[in-house]
Order: structure tokens, then C-alpha cells, then sequence
């Protein structure tokens, strides 16, 4: 055969070997139809061995439309925009660009000419993404713990990739990508080890335009709406790039998270509505009241912390013309030296809780104001206060002066030995009462799973000597008249916790958190935005008290009502809303993430049966032609 001849070959086996092969026909990755043959330039019938096995310069093919060149860059640009989702969340907090970020890993993903590139994409979008949002650990725990869990979260990612690959052609693509992405989140966030929520989409929202969808449909639900916007972003952009008309399906996809953003921002929120109909239920017969203060702008005052608000009326009580509120106490100790060494100096730590609260009460005292209860944060006693003297009387002597209740965080004991539980207690002048025990545990934190495994990676492990067992799911602690919903530290991350409690009843939620460990890095600010979050989403004020940093009140539209200065021994008086409405995204539950969940499985079942029939017609094709 002469020299530049073009010929079209059926598919037979000895064609569609491996590598060796000089040209791969049929149902091949990434081709949009894989009956496809080489371009025609002599149609044949058989073609001899001879004919097949000549040199790949003598053929040409054609290519699909969406396929494009292997090129090693691919992987470079997904990490960029694993890199610019990042930027959504602490310490640069720029939550415009989450969608943005996501819309590169989109356009990456169908430009990939295989599943396994498609993953390989995957893995180093999240690698930049969770590496960067989890930098805190390298500082706190060290390389080793933070290389460990990264290469964890990008395997999700490289999953998040696969599905993508699957799904991407069907109609209306953007819907069961999106779908894909908020499964395979809240998968993360519940395995290995009980998971690592941190880096969820919807955690980034409260000063993004989309944040009043939280309280409608909940941190899962936002995730979906970031993610479908951030599919059509990736859609248009590529069409207008490739000078085509975009398809309707990034339109469609637009369309409907621009049009639940606009209609969440028309209509009233439910936190809005409670207020309102909190504010009617209490008719006003002074004209002139004194008002509950307006919450105070972030960053606050230096003074605030020695300020307490003047509010008329006995708290937990409807001041007049206002919402029911609480009056609550809000201590922050502080650790001595760095800052970062609870256990070392957990006595000098509760000693300053117990100063801390002196001076708080000698204020209100001379102010006339009588508190709800006073929250301490978690390791205010860094031994067990039920068993332990000199804790249990630090404690007892606070209530003493205060007045009233305290709820205070306290390690305590387990079921066995060697084991503990971390727990809220609400003491009162008769002792230690109800409690909170903490339902998700920190690993290689609050216990070391693979512990002889750990210890040789980092050597911060010795310092976990025992393992602590989580709690079940609770109910709303009662306080002083007040309901509240109880969450410690890294529980605030979960859906099951705060959510079913308001659910039950909760009225104002409560955090009590160390982040000792962790002072000077974005985790800190990072687990504000969460506890945020938590706020729109169930219509609730929330109050945190930290051991060091970050401690203050949150309004139940996310807004910050105060908070004070982190390392600094201090306390302050924040006066909160107590609402009982409950929000749509509380009454959903977990049915969001549920409903991702089951569209993605359907979307991949879809795939699955479409990828099967194109095979099958792509054989009774060769077989024709054979």
C-alpha cells in the first residue's frame, strides 16, 4: 500500500489490544460515540494483519468534539482550583469565590479523556483544597497527622472526580454533578475515623449572598446550591470560550440558584418571622420602653467586655415590646505562657475561670443585673470536678458568687478504666446536675485510634493518655428557665447534634470549646463561621465560650453580637433572643443531604444503563460490518 494512504478498519480484537495497538475503535473513555471508526480515506472490507499492523503515521482519527490532548497540566490547573475553593473559608475568607473554585474542577473534569484522569484530577483539586483549609494541623499537630489526613480527603475528592466523569454527559448534567459533590461531602464527613466536616461548602456561606438559604434548607442544601452554581459558571464559560451557545443546561442550572438566592432575599427569613411573631405576642403598653440593646458590630470595643447591657425586666422574661431574651454570663480564663498548654497548667487555668467570674459578678452586682447562667468553656477544669477537691470547690465558689447556675466543660470518667468522657455540666449551689457529653470526638485529639501507629508519626501523642468515648444523642439541657442545645468544640461541624436538640426544643444554643491546641492558626476563625452557620440554620443564638479564644454571642441571622479579644483572661453579658420557631432546614433534618445523596446513585444508575446500551449497539454495529 503506498505511502499516506488512509484506510477505515472495523474493530476486531486483535484491534482493540492494549497500547500496542495503532489505532482503539469502539466504546472507548471519553468518545462521544463509541462506534466511531478512523477517518475514511479507502473503505475495505477485511483488512489483512499485514494492512492493520502498519505504521501509526499511515492513520488518522477522528476525535470527539469534548476530547482533548493528555496533557500533564490538567492536574495543575484542578489544583488551582482546589486552591481557590480554599480562599471561601478562613483565613482569607472570600466565600464569592467557592463557586468559583468548584467551576474549575468542572471544567477539568469533562475535559478529561478517561475516568482515571478524571480522578487523578480529583485527588489534586482536593488536595489543594483540604491541604490548605487543614493547614491549622501541621502547626498544631505536625506534618505527619496533616500529610495523613489530606491524602485522605483528596481520595474523596478523586471519588467526587469519578462520578463526575459518569454523569457529565446526561441531560441536565450540572443538577446530578452538583448532586455528586454534596453526597460525596457528606460521606466524607462521617468516614474514616467519624469523618472530617471541615471544608463543607455550606460552612462558608454567612457573609455570602446565598447565606439566607441556610435557615430553608440547611448547610447540605447550600452545598447543593454553591455546587449547581459553580457547574453552570464552568458550562457558560466553556461555551463562551468555544464561541458555541451555552447549553441549557448550564442556563437552567443558573437559573435556579440565582432564582433561590433572589427568592430567599425577598422573602422574609423564619428567623424574621419568629421575631415578628414574638414581638406581636407581647403587646407594648409603654410607649417609650427601654429596648434590648442592638447587637454590637464586629470587632467589638475594648469596653464591652466590662459592660453590661441595661435591660429592663427578669431574664428569661419578654421585656416590654421585645423577644423573650436570656442574660448570659460569658467567662474566657485564658492559659498561661503560649497559650497552647491546657494540661500543664489546668490548675492556674481554673483558678482564672474562678477570678474571671468574681470580677463578673462584682460588675452585675453594681449594675443592678440579673443574669440567666454563666457558661464556662470546655477543660475550664481540665480534671474530673465531681471527683477531684480542689476543681469542685473552684467551681462551687464561682456558682457562689455568681448567683446562679454555671455550665462548665470538665473531662470526666468513663465506663472503664483508661477511658473518659468530655462533658457540660450545669452546676448549681447543690452541685454538679444535668449534662452534655460530647457525641463526636477529635481522633489523634481526644483519642488515638492505631495508637502505636500515631506515636511514631507524632510525638504530641503521649499527651492523650486516655481515650475518651463518645455521647449519645441528647436533649435540651434546662437552665435557669431556658432550654438551651449543648454542643462541644468539633461537635458543632455535625448535623446530628444542635439540630435535633432545637428540634426538641432548644431555644439558645451553647458551645463550649478549647482551642487551646490550636491558638494562632485559622482553625479558630474557621469554627466561628461554622458556629454561624449553626445560627442561621436553626433560628437560634448561639453563645461560645472559649478557653482562650475565639468567645462571644451570635445572632440567630448570623450576625455577631459581641466577642472578645482572643489570649486575654475576660468576660462580658450578652443579651440573646430565646425564639421557639423552628426553621424549615430543622425541620427537613437530614433530608437534604438524604435527598443529594439518593440523586447521585440515581444519576450514576442512569450512566450505567446509557453506557451499557451505547456498548450494546456499538457491538451489533462491528458485527454488521463483520
Amino acid at each position: 500500500m503506498p505511502p499516506g494512504v488512509v484506510v477505515a478498519m472495523p474493530s476486531t480484537p486483535e484491534a482493540e489490544g492494549g497500547a500496542e495497538s495503532p489505532v482503539q475503535l469502539g466504546a472507548s473513555e471519553g468518545v462521544d460515540d463509541p462506534t466511531a471508526h478512523v477517518t475514511t480515506g479507502v473503505t475495505t472490507g477485511h483488512v489483512p494483519t499485514a494492512v492493520r499492523r502498519l505504521d501509526t503515521a499511515t492513520f488518522t482519527r477522528e476525535r470527539s468534539p469534548r476530547r482533548v490532548p493528555r496533557r500533564p497540566g490538567y492536574v495543575g490547573i484542578a489544583a488551582c482550583g482546589g486552591a481557590i475553593t480554599a480562599t471561601a473559608f478562613a483565613p482569607w475568607g472570600s466565600p464569592l469565590l467557592a463557586p468559583v473554585g468548584v467551576a474549575v474542577f468542572v471544567a477539568v473534569a469533562r475535559a478529561t479523556s478517561t475516568r482515571w484522569a478524571t480522578m487523578r484530577a480529583g485527588g489534586f483539586f482536593g488536595a489543594a483544597f483540604l491541604g490548605l483549609t487543614l493547614s491549622w494541623m501541621w502547626a498544631s499537630l505536625g506534618m505527619g497527622p496533616w500529610l495523613a489526613l489530606t491524602f485522605v480527603q483528596a481520595l474523596w475528592f478523586a471519588l467526587v472526580g469519578l462520578g463526575w466523569f459518569a454523569v457529565r454527559e446526561l441531560p441536565g448534567w450540572p443538577v446530578w454533578c452538583a448532586a455528586v459533590w454534596t453526597a460525596i461531602e457528606g460521606l466524607r464527613a462521617t468516614w474514616p475515623l467519624g469523618g472530617m466536616p471541615w471544608g463543607r461548602l455550606g460552612f462558608s456561606a454567612p457573609d455570602a449572598p446565598w447565606a439566607m438559604v441556610l435557615p430553608w434548607v440547611g448547610v447540605s442544601g447550600t452545598t447543593f446550591l454553591i455546587a449547581l452554581a459553580g457547574c453552570a459558571l464552568a458550562g457558560l464559560t466553556r461555551a463562551a470560550w468555544s464561541r458555541q451557545a451555552p447549553s441549557g443546561a448550564a442556563h437552567g442550572a443558573l437559573l435556579v440558584a440565582l432564582g433561590t438566592v433572589a427568592a430567599t432575599a425577598q422573602v422574609a427569613s423564619p428567623v424574621a418571622n419568629a421575631v415578628a411573631a414574638t414581638t406581636a405576642s407581647n403587646p407594648d403598653p409603654d410607649p417609650d420602653p427601654d429596648p434590648v440593646p442592638d447587637p454590637v458590630p464586629d470587632p467589638v470595643p475594648d469596653a464591652v467586655p466590662d459592660a453590661v447591657p441595661d435591660v429592663d425586666g427578669p431574664p428569661g422574661e419578654s421585656t416590654e415590646g421585645q423577644a423573650r431574651v436570656a442574660l448570659v454570663g460569658v467567662v474566657q480564663g485564658g492559659v498561661p505562657g503560649s497559650g497552647t498548654r491546657v494540661v500543664e497548667n489546668h490548675r492556674q487555668v481554673t483558678r482564672n475561670h474562678l477570678a474571671e467570674s468574681v470580677r463578673l459578678a462584682d460588675r452585675v452586682a453594681d449594675q443592678g443585673v440579673d443574669l440567666s447562667f454563666v457558661l464556662w468553656p470546655e477543660n475550664a477544669t481540665a480534671v474530673d470536678p465531681t471527683t477531684d477537691p480542689t476543681a469542685r470547690a473552684a467551681v462551687l465558689d464561682a456558682v457562689d458568687a455568681l448567683g446562679v447556675p454555671i455550665v462548665a466543660g470538665s473531662p470526666t470518667a468513663g465506663p472503664s478504666e483508661g477511658t473518659a468522657r468530655n462533658e457540660t455540666i450545669v452546676w448549681t449551689d447543690a452541685g454538679p446536675g444535668q449534662r452534655y457529653t460530647k457525641q463526636h470526638l477529635v481522633p489523634f485529639g481526644e483519642y488515638v485510634p492505631f495508637r502505636w501507629l500515631a506515636a511514631a508519626i507524632s510525638s504530641r501523642v503521649a499527651e492523650i493518655s486516655r481515650d475518651m468515648v463518645p455521647g449519645q444523642m441528647a436533649r435540651p439541657l434546662e437552665v435557669a428557665g431556658v432550654r438551651i442545645a449543648s454542643a462541644i468544640c468539633f461537635d458543632v461541624a455535625y448535623d446530628d447534634v444542635i439540630g435535633p436538640q432545637v428540634a426538641d426544643g432548644a431555644e439558645l444554643v451553647t458551645i463550649s470549646t478549647s482551642n487551646a491546641m490550636f491558638l494562632g492558626t485559622a482553625q479558630l476563625e474557621q469554627q466561628w463561621m461554622i458556629s454561624r452557620a449553626r445560627a442561621l440554620e436553626t433560628g437560634r443564638s448561639v453563645v461560645v465560650a472559649s478557653i482562650n479564644g475565639i468567645s462571644g454571642a451570635i445572632g440567630p441571622d448570623g450576625t455577631v453580637i459581641a466577642r472578645l479579644p482572643e489570649r486575654e483572661t475576660g468576660s462580658m453579658v450578652v443579651v440573646v433572643p430565646l425564639l421557639d420557631t423552628i426553621t424549615p432546614a430543622v425541620r427537613l433534618g437530614p433530608w437534604p443531604q438524604r435527598s443529594a445523596l439518593t440523586l447521585a446513585v440515581v444519576g450514576l444508575l442512569w450512566s450505567l444503563v446509557l453506557r451499557r446500551a451505547r456498548h450494546r449497539r456499538a457491538s451489533t454495529l462491528r458485527c454488521g460490518a463483520a
